[in-house]
C-alpha cells in the first residue's frame, strides 16, 4: 500500500496537471521537474513513516546522545534529496541544449524541495488526508495558463511553481519575474518553514 501511494504521488500528479485543459502549450518535462521537487518529498514522506528503513534507522540513532531527536535531521534531509536530486538531473538535461543551466536553479531546486518537506509535514500533521489533497492542488495550479497565472503576485504566493517559473525565465518564456526573485523567496520560505517544522517535530517528540 505504501509503495502504491508513493507511485501515485510521484508519477500520477504531474501527468494529471499536464493533462488539464489548455496544457498543450506546456512542455511536460519542465512541469515534471517542478512537480518532482514537491512530489519527491511528499512521496518519500508518505512511505517513510511506517517503513522498516525508518525503524532500523531510529533504532541506531536513538542510542546516540541526541536520542529520539536525532531522527529529525534525516527526516528532513532524506525527503529533500528525494526531490532535489532527480529534479536537478532532469533540469540539467532540459537546459543542456537550450539556455544552459542557470545558477538560480542550483538554489531554487534544493530550497523548493526543503519547502516541500516542511509543507508536506505540516499539512499531513494538521490536515491529514486533506493536506495531501491541498498540496496536490497547489502544485497543479502552477500549470494553469489563465491570465491571472502570469500575475507576479500569484507566482510569489504559489511556491510550488518557483522551479517551473525559473525554468521559463531562463528559457525566456512565461515567467512574470526575474529568476533572482524566485531565488530570494525560495530561500526565505525554505529556511523559515524548516525552522518551524523542526520546532514542531521536536515538540511532538518531546511530548511523545
Amino acid at each position: 500500500m505504501q509503495r502504491q501511494v508513493f507511485l501515485w504521488i510521484l508519477l500520477a500528479a504531474p501527468f494529471i496537471a499536464w493533462m488539464l485543459p489548455g496544457q498543450s502549450t506546456t512542455p511536460l518535462l519542465p512541469l515534471l521537474i517542478s512537480c518532482i521537487t514537491y512530489c519527491g518529498p511528499a512521496a518519500f514522506i508518505a512511505g517513510w513513516r511506517e517503513s522498516r528503513a525508518r525503524n532500523s534507522l531510529a533504532d541506531i540513532l536513538f542510542q546516540t546522545r541526541a536520542g529520539k531527536y536525532s531522527l529529525i535531521i534525516p527526516e528532513i534531509l532524506l525527503p529533500l534529496l528525494a526531490g532535489a536530486l532527480p529534479a536537478a538531473g532532469l533540469a540539467a538535461i532540459w537546459t543542456a541544449g537550450r539556455c544552459g543551466f542557470p545558477w538560480q536553479l542550483w538554489v531554487v531546486i534544493p530550497f523548493a524541495s526543503l519547502t516541500a518537506v516542511s509543507v508536506t509535514v505540516l499539512l499531513e500533521k494538521y490536515l491529514n488526508t486533506a493536506g495531501y489533497i491541498l498540496n496536490i492542488l497547489l502544485f497543479m495550479t502552477q500549470a494553469s495558463t489563465a491570465s491571472w497565472a502570469l500575475s507576479p503576485v500569484f507566482q510569489l504566493l504559489i511556491p510550488h511553481g518557483y522551479v517551473l517559473w525559473t525554468l521559463r525565465w531562463a528559457d525566456g518564456s512565461g515567467a512574470a519575474l526575474h529568476g533572482d526573485i524566485y531565488v530570494f523567496f525560495a530561500v526565505l520560505e525554505g529556511i523559515g518553514l524548516t525552522l518551524l517544522t523542526v520546532k514542531i517535530l521536536s515538540s511532538s517528540k518531546r511530548n511523545g
